[in-house]
C-alpha cells in the first residue's frame, strides 16, 4: 500500500486535492536552489503530488508545490527561522517546515509567530511525518 492510499484518505465533507507530480527536473532544480537534498520519500511523494489541500485523518494540510519552497522559505522562514524550509501549512497556525539543522533533517509543525524551540517535531522522513497526523500524533 502507497502512502497516498494509507493517509491520505479524504473525509466526507472535504474531497482531497491533489496536483499533478513534479517531474525530476522541478526536484532537483528546488535541490540546487536550496542546496539541499530531499528525503527520499518526499521526493516520492512530490513526484506523485506536487502540491496537496485536503486532511490526513482529521487534520488540514496544505502543501505547497516544490517550486515555491524556496520563495515561500523566505517570505515566512528566513527573518525567524533562516533553518527552516517552507513546505505548508496546517491552516491553524502553523507551518509544515523542514528542519535543516538536523542532519537527517526532521520535518514538522512551527508556528508562524513561534520562537525556535517551539517546532513539533514529526519524525525525520515524510511518512513518518504524515503517519504522525494520520494517528493524532502532532499534540501530544
Amino acid at each position: 500500500m502507497n502512502i497516498i492510499d494509507q493517509y491520505f484518505k479524504g473525509n466526507a465533507s472535504f474531497t482531497n486535492k491533489f496536483f499533478p507530480g513534479a517531474t525530476e527536473d522541478d526536484i532537483d532544480d528546488a535541490e540546487e536552489i536550496l542546496k539541499i537534498k530531499f528525503p527520499g520519500d518526499y521526493r516520492e511523494f512530490l513526484r506523485i503530488s506536487n502540491g496537496f489541500e485536503g486532511f490526513i485523518n482529521q487534520f488540514y494540510l496544505r502543501l505547497i508545490p516544490v517550486g515555491f519552497i524556496h520563495d515561500d522559505s523566505l517570505d515566512y522562514c528566513s527573518e525567524r527561522f533562516a533553518w527552516a524550509l517552507y513546505l505548508g501549512t496546517n491552516g491553524g497556525g502553523e507551518m509544515v517546515v523542514l528542519d535543516t539543522r538536523k542532519q537527517p533533517f526532521e520535518f514538522g509543525l512551527l508556528p508562524y509567530l513561534g520562537e525556535d524551540d517551539d517546532i513539533i517535531y514529526l519524525g525525520n522522513s515524510f511518512t513518518s511525518f504524515v503517519e504522525a497526523m494520520y494517528n493524532d500524533e502532532v499534540f501530544d
